[in-house]
């Protein structure tokens, strides 16, 4: 199995930009109502199997979906990157511009 930092950082981009590909956010003010209207939305058609067959005959994967307390901590995640994760992106980055 692959290891070091290159592959510590691959797993944990990865990781981030599957989980954060769909997000929806409201604007801060946006009523109690509207946002639970838009979670509950999201929640029911990511559980629809017509919406899932449809997702996989476009993608061939269907699409995964997290709640807010995990999409919140996802959030939180990119703060309490490793410091060796991090520094292995950044070399990655300054290399190819």
């Amino acid at each position: 199995m692959p290891s070091g930092p290159v592959w510590d950082a691959l797993n944990w981009l990865t990781n981030q930009a599957g989980e954060m590909t769909y997000v929806g956010f409201a604007p801060r003010g946006t009523p109690a109502g509207a946002i639970a209207a838009l979670r509950k939305g999201f929640a029911d058609a990511s559980n629809n199997p017509d919406f899932i067959q449809e997702t996989m005959t476009r993608n061939g994967v269907p699409f995964s979906y997290i709640g807010v307390e995990r999409g919140a901590a996802k959030f939180r995640s990119l703060a309490d990157v490793s410091p060796h994760v991090l520094a292995t992106l950044r070399a990655s980055i300054g290399k190819s511009n």
